[in-house]
Formats: structure tokens, C-alpha cells, sequence
């Protein structure tokens, strides 16, 4: 998350704030980003913050990678078993795994392992660990990629495409009956590229929700 770049004196711990650092060490680099860590659990619902660090930028991919690797293997220490990771699609969030998952593969390949480790994977202290990226992030991403680019699919070995035209034209007929619209959620926010607000989740779940999808397959089909 972003900082507003500025420092503080602690006057209980006798140390001034506000400089870059991972935890171990700080720089005298005034920090504008703040990285935080949060484990929850799968089983028992809880969540809890348990680590942060201050970089100036965002935290590149391999320093992230290092932290990462870090505070899962504390918490494995302590008795937790980590099963998956969970960030958004930031560059530096997908070199970190990236540089996790090299990893994985190099140290099969100095054991001499026959069978390579799966690609959707990472290990630390041999525990298998799942990254995945967070669905409200996916459902934006894959919006925005749609209103610049036509998807191709198939269903039932029938070939199609899907525009964002198709959208429009759905919100332009949207059919009503005295005053009441067949579908009124859909708005102007949702399907003008300009008034779209863009790291608003609702207005890309609401496009791909099943009422606009059966709508649409209903309109398409009279």
C-alpha cells in the first residue's frame, strides 16, 4: 500500500520512523510503500496481521520473494502448516513467485529428483505451497482485458466469441415492462469504458453475474 513519505520519533523505543526497512535492517531512504502480511485460517476462521515491512516503491520481486519465504518458515516453526499464498497480480507479486517457483525446481534438480515438482506449486522446508491470486483482483483483470479484447471460447466443441460490444448492446435493448428494466443494476458505470471505476469490484462482478448472463442467453436467443 502507498505511504505518504514522512517521519516520526518514537519517543518509548528512542528511534526515529519512517525510513525503509525489512524488519532486520533499515536504510536512510525515506519509505512511501508499506508491504503487509496476514495469515487466515482455512479450518477455524480468524485472521491476523503478523508482519510488515517499508520500502521506497513497491518491494521488488526478489526482496518480496526473500520475505515471503521468511514468514512462512517462521510459521512453520511455531506449528502452522502454510497451504497457499494469496496476493493480487502486481508485477512484483508475480516475480516473487515466479523466483519461488525457480527455486523449487532448482533444488529438485541438485537432489536429482526423476519427477519434477508441479508448476502450480512452490516448496519450502518441504511443505507444498499453492499461490494464487485473489478472485476480486481476477474478475477486474480479466474486465479490463475484455473491453480491449475479444475472448474466444468453446462450449460443447462450438466455437464463439465474446466482445464487450455484446454488453453494450445488452445495456442499449435492456427490455422493461411499465417503467420496470429487466435488468436494473445494469448501469452507465458498468459498460462505459470512461465511467467505469475501474478498482470498483462490484461493477465487474455485477457484468459477469448469472442475471446478465441469462438475460443475455435468453435476449440472444428470440
Amino acid at each position: 500500500m502507498q505511504l505518504r513519505a514522512s517521519i516520526a520519533y518514537n519517543r518509548r523505543k528512542d528511534a526515529v520512523s519512517g525510513f525503509v526497512t525489512d524488519g532486520h535492517e533499515a536504510k536512510k531512504i525515506l519509505a512511501d510503500h508499506a508491504q503487509v502480511f496476514l495469515i487466515r485460517g482455512l479450518i477455524k476462521n480468524f485472521k491476523q496481521p503478523i508482519a510488515y515491512t517499508f520500502s521506497s516503491g513497491m518491494t521488488k520481486g526478489y526482496e518480496l520473494a526473500k520475505q515471503i519465504k521468511e514468514i512462512i518458515t517462521g510459521l512453520q516453526q511455531v506449528g502452522f502448516k502454510v497451504l497457499a499464498t494469496i496476493c493480487d497480480q502486481g508485477t512484483n507479486n508475480r516475480q516473487a513467485i515466479k523466483i519461488l517457483k525457480e527455486a523449487t525446481r532448482r533444488s529438485y534438480l541438485c537432489q536429482n529428483e526423476t519427477e519434477m515438482p508441479r508448476d502450480n506449486i512452490f516448496i519450502i522446508n518441504s511443505q507444498e505451497i499453492v499461490p494464487i491470486f485473489d478472485p476480486p483482483h481476477l474478475l477486474k483483470g480479466i474486465r479490463n482485458n475484455l473491453l480491449t479484447k475479444n475472448l474466444n471460447y468453446k462450449i460443447d466443441g462450438k466455437p464463439g466469441t465474446a466482445k464487450w460490444h455484446h454488453l453494450e448492446l445488452l445495456y442499449k435493448e435492456n427490455p422493461g415492462y411499465k417503467g420496470i428494466r429487466l435488468m436494473p443494476t445494469l448501469t452507465e458505470t458498468h459498460i462505459i469504458p470512461t465511467k467505469i471505476p475501474k478498482m470498483k469490484v462490484k461493477y465487474a462482478s455485477q457484468i459477469f453475474s448469472r442475471t446478465i448472463s441469462s438475460n443475455m442467453g435468453y435476449l440472444a436467443g428470440i
